[in-house]
């Protein structure tokens, strides 16, 4: 072989641009992640902001509690004060279905340490709520279905108490 003309050389290497490849996949398989676990979280019908609540079921809520929120602790002595010392009867927290007991646990807990009233009942079984007590749904954001509403809706509207107290938390 023979060459027919000098070969060309560049001033610096050739090579590929591993920062800019390493950035780009990085960015690209993030912004794919965020879009499954969008999808995935919306198939499941969790709510996590108090707008979908409103836009699921037609009721009137009593006091949004973010445990987070430095008045939290003011909003739940102001709650005692106006809604749990009124009533004679005997108050019954009812929480969705899929809540686990945990979360049941810290909330009462918060709740007995402000109001000291053995007429207090925790439960997520809407067959063990009385109809002669005092019902108070709590509905933790980030735990419960969409679906767990709507089937919570149509058995407080069989049982007709819809006149009920609606208490959402945030945690």
């Amino acid at each position: 072989w023979i060459l027919i003309t000098k070969p060309n050389l560049l001033p610096y290497p050739v090579a590929p641009k591993r920062k800019q490849i390493v950035f780009i996949g990085f960015s690209i398989s993030l912004i794919l992640a965020i879009l499954l676990i969008l999808v995935d979280e919306f198939r499941k019908g969790i709510v996590f902001y108090f707008e979908q609540i409103k836009k699921t079921v037609d009721w009137e809520f009593l006091v949004s509690l973010n445990s987070k929120d430095l008045n939290y602790k003011e909003k739940l002595d102001i709650f005692n004060e106006t809604s749990l010392s009124l009533v004679d009867k005997e108050i019954t927290f009812l929480f969705p279905e899929e809540v686990d007991n945990q979360l049941m646990k810290d909330f009462k807990n918060k709740i007995q340490k402000i109001y000291k009233n053995p007429k207090l009942s925790f439960t997520n079984d809407f067959l063990k709520v009385n109809k002669l007590n005092e019902l108070i749904i709590v509905i933790p954001l980030g735990y419960t279905k969409i679906k767990s509403l709507q089937n919570l809706e149509d058995k407080l509207k069989i049982a007709n108490q819809l006149k009920n107290k609606y208490i959402v938390l945030e945690y």
